[in-house]
């Protein structure tokens, strides 16, 4: 069958319209398709190319079983889709859980640190202030190595230059003929030839009395022989000022020579002046300058008027050499270079007497540390930029001298040697104002463990200043190595090892827990002994309480067993040291040892049956905490050396714990094994309790003795206008029976008992 033959397309227009010709393509012309016989079929052309479409084999579905199906998919998912809704609203709710449970977690943890620490702190700058009152003994030096003998009423020297007390007066040593040693018959002739040279200077018989009263013989022999041979050389001229004597004339040099002597502690600076140029009232405690409120300025300004009027000025010679007595200024030639040389002699006695003086009255290091754990007051001031003797003689003399280079080369061929340097550590602030960042340095850490252990042999390994962090961590390595010997745990409360690290990066956990951990294996030991707290559980409890028992347990286990012994007896049960915060097992404790010392027995059980009262009977309002606590420690100041762990006011707020454990450890030391504790000052207090009933007597005790700042709230009559005897005497001891007659015990209220 022959196919049709296509059929011509239809003629163009003539003419286009080609305005969107360039903007908008047009689709390609197709040829139009032949008509197909209706037996055959044809798949339409379109004007565009489009893709073939393929249909699937299978039958054609009927709508209503596509619908039913897509409402059986939909309520499927539905229901999937709540489930899944609900499943995550329940992990929601589980992590809110234990977000809220870790988060009560971490706040409890805190809340311990921060008790930890306020009770920390203060507990150390108690140490630093009083070791003596923490149970800490300080090595001394054995008679054959003290510097200096110890008896002045056999010939001796003083111990040591006063820090508190007022420096003995030279006139009681004066009907004392200065002792020589059976070497002075050797050494006359240059004796003779120093009191030639020293006759402008001072009073060679006055000066070598002075001396004596500061130097063991051997010294003060020592400062004679090497003054003469310095002498000899400043009269021969082969060691002298410049011509000119700049010191003097120079007022620049002599502002600043001035200023380096005031380098020098008051006290040393004071007692070198005396040597030099006597005078009793030159002395520590002797001054004529009033003591008010700016008495160091005072001080200050006294002392460099005497420097610049006693040490650069010579009356005598100045007269000599005048041209006219009565015109001031006018000088011979020759003054000034006579001046100089008595100048020079004057500044190297002063310098070489002071040297002596200290190095014979300081604390070897071997010991402790100079000025704090004993040995004299530190010889130049903290402030200062001058630290050791030769640095003076530097400062002072560099730019005055003639012709020489190296000046301490040149006194020291002449055998003029000074040896003292200061150390930093002796001027170390070792206070604690913020715990976790002054340890990292370890300073403290090395301090405090050599307090504890009386080994002064850490101290020769630190290295002070530490301004690097190789040495914070030579210095807080040496603290854990000491306290890894000393059986102290390296591991915080969870088993986490603290290591050096820790310590120098300020972890604030790991570092708190480490200052715990010494104070409960090496402060609780020397505050009270364990056998001595096991027989007082023994005591308390009675002879059915057996002691091996208690000593297998540790030392805060025993000082928790003794609280729970006491507080048995007045049927307050006490669980853990928690228990302690509200105060009353420290009121049971108290109650116990002061009122049976007081009244021969205390409010036990069997007390009670028998009428006895509560030495404090709780508040009817009972809001009794703070008032326990404010009660407490108003009779831990009358005690004295307490330290203060803790402020009534933050005591709920933070929960002190710890704070109650290191009072609770100092009171101990205070009431276990005290043969005089009912010659105590509470006891007065006590017994004017006694014969009040219906009053307290927690007044007295903080108007006479609490100065710790609480504000005191009194409402009938105020002790200070009716009783100034009593309110004048701050020391229990200075109370007098007539004081305490009459005296008003009122009550506090909604503050303290």
């Amino acid at each position: 069958m022959e196919e049709p033959a296509p059929s011509s397309p239809p003629p163009e227009p003539t003419f286009r319209d080609i305005t969107n010709l360039k903007l908008q393509p047009q689709p390609p012309t197709q040829p139009q398709p032949q008509p197909q016989p209706q037996t055959q079929t044809l798949t339409p052309k379109l004007p565009f190319s489009t893709p073939f479409l393929f249909r699937s084999s299978t039958p054609f579905q009927t709508p209503s079983s596509t619908l039913h199906r897509r409402n059986s998919t939909i309520s499927t998912t539905s229901k999937q889709h709540g489930s899944r809704s609900k499943a995550i609203r329940l992990l929601k709710a589980f992590e809110i859980e234990q977000s809220q449970s870790s988060r009560k977690v971490q706040i409890q943890k805190e809340k311990s640190l921060k008790s930890m620490e306020d009770a920390l702190k203060p507990w150390l700058n108690f140490l630093f202030e009083n070791p003596s009152s923490c149970g800490c003994k300080i090595i001394e030096m054995a008679p054959d190595q003290e510097p200096q003998s110890s008896a002045r009423e056999h010939g001796g020297k003083r111990e040591g230059v006063a820090i508190r007390g007022a420096m003995r007066s030279p006139k009681r040593q004066r009907a004392k003929s200065w002792r020589a040693t059976p070497s002075d018959s050797n050494d006359g002739g240059f004796m003779s030839i120093l009191q030639v040279s020293l006759k402008d200077v001072c009073s060679f018989i006055d000066l070598k009395q002075r001396m004596g009263l500061y130097l063991n013989p051997s010294n003060c022999n020592e400062v004679l022989s090497m003054m003469s041979q310095v002498a000899k050389s400043i009269d021969d001229g082969r060691l002298k000022m410049k011509d000119d004597c700049p010191i003097v004339t120079d007022v620049a040099l002599r502002e600043k020579a001035t200023q380096i002597l005031l380098n020098y502690d008051p006290t040393w600076l004071r007692i070198g002046l005396h040597i030099v140029f006597g005078g009793d009232s030159i002395l520590p405690g002797q001054s004529m300058v009033e003591k008010r409120d700016d008495y160091p300025d005072q001080e200050k300004l006294f002392l460099k008027m005497l420097v610049m009027r006693q040490f650069f000025s010579h009356t005598a010679l100045s007269k000599a050499y005048a041209y006219n007595k009565s015109v001031e200024g006018n000088y011979r030639p020759g003054y000034f270079e006579a001046l100089g040389n008595i100048v020079l002699k004057r500044f190297l006695l002063f310098v070489l007497v002071l040297d002596k003086v200290k190095c014979q009255t300081a604390l070897p290091a071997r010991y402790g540390i100079d000025s704090l754990d004993g040995g004299s007051p530190l010889l130049f001031c903290h402030d200062s930029l001058i630290k050791s003797s030769r640095q003076v003689i530097i400062e002072f003399l560099s730019d005055a001298m003639r012709g020489e280079g190296d000046l301490l080369g040149h006194l020291t061929v002449l055998g003029y040697k000074v040896s003292y340097q200061q150390l930093a550590l002796a001027e170390y602030d070792f206070m604690v104002s913020d715990l976790v960042e002054d340890l990292r340095d370890g300073v403290r850490l090395c301090r405090a463990i050599h307090l504890m252990l009386s080994d002064a042999s850490i101290l020769m390994k630190v290295v002070v200043p530490c301004d690097n962090r190789k040495k914070k961590m030579l210095n807080c390595g040496i603290a854990l190595q000491y306290l890894k010997q000393a059986g102290v745990p390296l591991c915080d409360d969870e088993g986490y090892s603290i290591i050096v690290e820790d310590v120098m990066n300020g972890e604030k956990e790991l570092s708190v827990n480490l200052v715990w951990n010494m104070f409960v294996h090496l402060q609780l030991p020397l505050l009270i002994k364990k056998s001595q707290l096991c027989e007082e559980i023994s005591k308390v409890k009675g002879p059915i309480s057996e002691l091996s028992e208690t000593n297998s347990k540790t030392m805060l286990d025993l000082l928790l067993k003794w609280i729970q012994a006491i507080c048995g007896k007045y049927c307050v049960n006490v669980d853990g040291f928690s228990s302690l915060i509200d105060g009353k097992p420290l009121q049971c404790l108290v109650d116990y040892y002061f009122k049976k010392e007081c009244h021969g027995h205390s409010y036990t059980k069997e007390a009670k049956e028998d009428g006895g009262n509560l030495l404090f009977p709780d508040d009817p309002s009972g809001d009794s905490v703070l008032q326990n606590f404010d009660l407490i420690q108003a009779i831990t100041h009358v005690l004295g050396n307490f330290p203060q762990v803790f402020h009534s006011t933050d005591l709920l707020e933070h929960q002190a714990e710890h704070s109650v454990v290191v009072l609770v450890a100092f009171l101990s030391s205070r009431v276990i094994g005290n043969n005089d504790l009912n010659q105590l000052e509470v006891r007065w207090l006590v017994g004017r309790k006694s014969r009040c009933s219906n009053a307290t007597f927690t007044t007295a005790i903080y108007q006479m003795g609490c100065t710790s700042g609480d504000e005191m709230f009194c409402h009938d009559l105020s002790l200070a206008e009716h009783y100034p005897n009593v309110v004048a005497s701050r020391n229990m001891k200075m109370i007098d029976n007539k004081d305490l007659e009459g005296l008003p015990f009122t009550f506090l209220s909604n503050a303290i008992y």
